[in-house]
């Protein structure tokens, strides 16, 4: 029995947490991976020059 948290815990369940901890921090990360890299695709064909020229038109 584990003298810190009173609860009787084996290698493989303290395994079994550290990867419960870490899947849900990599699927985040992953995920925001996949969007800044979509973002990238979708704005290549925009030129900055362009944004800038089309703000400073507008009223």
């Amino acid at each position: 029995m584990s003298e810190e948290t009173g609860t009787d815990e084996s290698p493989t369940a303290g395994r079994l947490n550290a990867v419960r901890r870490f899947v849900p921090v990599a699927l985040g990360l992953g995920l925001f991976a996949l969007g800044v890299y979509a973002l990238h695709r979708l704005l290549k064909p925009v030129k900055a020059a362009d944004v800038i020229a089309q703000v400073r038109a507008t009223p």
